[in-house]
């Protein structure tokens, strides 16, 4: 045994404890490492702290870093000294800091080779989920990027077609100057609303399918054949349906698209670099198993 190989203990279970005789300390290399995940490209880097442990080897055999020996979470199972009576497992083993070292190594090469740290990334957009943002909260942020992009498109939509509903009006209003003023006053009563529902909907188009300002409860337009309108309203309220479908259709093509964009979800993983790979410190540990 190399002098300057630390040893430690694990913790024996209790009913290990309460049956000392059966059990037999078989030896396992433990290192700690700080593994540090670095992405330019995605912007961050995330670091964490692990324990690994290996049951060693008889004589040059290869060690097995897949399958751990002992499951450790916390330094509070570890012991720096050995237990009062413990039987320990005489093997062909090598005790010695260049072992060691072999053991070490190989540990860099599995975690380079397989350990990896994912997050979510958008292509679309070019966005990466931070460390620990989960699927939801990542695919709502980016639900807010992509919705930032079309906004401009979505009000000059808008617009426009406030635009036609407007000129519509105004050639309503032309249509009936040549009316005295009672007539004008009585025939506006009956479209006026027409025109303040149709313009409501549109709002309602915009806002409530893209979230943009659900504050505004559209108004329920009677059926045409419902409403007590003549046949020009009738044509008025056939129009501005119109227009109103056109807004419609115009506004699904660009939220289909947005949909595709922003439900995009891939997996974008991060391996380790040689350099970012820290040993903190390794022991032999010798961990308590059943004779």
């Amino acid at each position: 045994m190399d002098k300057n190989i630390n040893q430690l203990w694990l913790k024996t279970e209790p009913l290990q404890m309460e049956l000392p005789d059966i059990i037999l300390y078989r030896p396992a290399a433990f290192i700690e490492c700080r593994l540090s995940f670095r992405s330019v490209r995605a912007g961050f880097q995330h670091i964490e702290e692990n324990y690994f442990t290996a049951w060693w080897p008889e004589g040059d055999l290869a060690v097995d870093w897949v399958n751990q020996a002992a499951r450790i979470n916390s330094k509070a199972q570890l012991l720096m000294l050995p237990p009062g009576k413990a039987a320990y497992d005489t093997g062909n083993y090598l005790f010695t800091q260049k072992r060691f070292d072999e053991l070490e190594s190989e540990l860099i090469d599995y975690l380079l080779r397989t350990r990896r740290f994912s997050v979510f990334y958008n292509a679309n957009y070019q966005v990466y989920s931070m460390p620990g943002e989960d699927r939801e909260s990542f695919l709502s942020r980016v639900a807010e990027i992509g919705l930032n992009e079309i906004e401009p498109e979505l009000k000059r939509l808008l617009n426009q077609y406030e635009m036609k509903i407007e000129q519509v009006r105004e050639a309503k209003e032309r249509r009936e100057r040549g009316v005295s003023t009672d007539e004008y006053e009585e025939a506006e009563a009956r479209w006026r609303p027409i025109f303040l529902e149709s313009e409501t909907r549109l709002a309602d188009i915009f806002f409530s399918r893209f979230g943009l300002a659900i504050s505004r409860i559209p108004l329920s337009g009677k059926p045409v054949a419902d409403l007590d309108v003549d046949n020009d309203n009738r044509e008025l309220h056939e129009e501005l349906k119109r227009i109103e479908d056109e807004a419609r259709t115009a506004l699904n093509s660009i939220y289909t698209e947005y949909l595709s964009r922003v439900s995009q979800c891939d997996d974008f993983q991060v391996g380790l670099q040689y350099d970012n790979i820290h040993i903190l410190r390794r022991a032999l540990l010798w961990v308590p198993t059943l004779k």
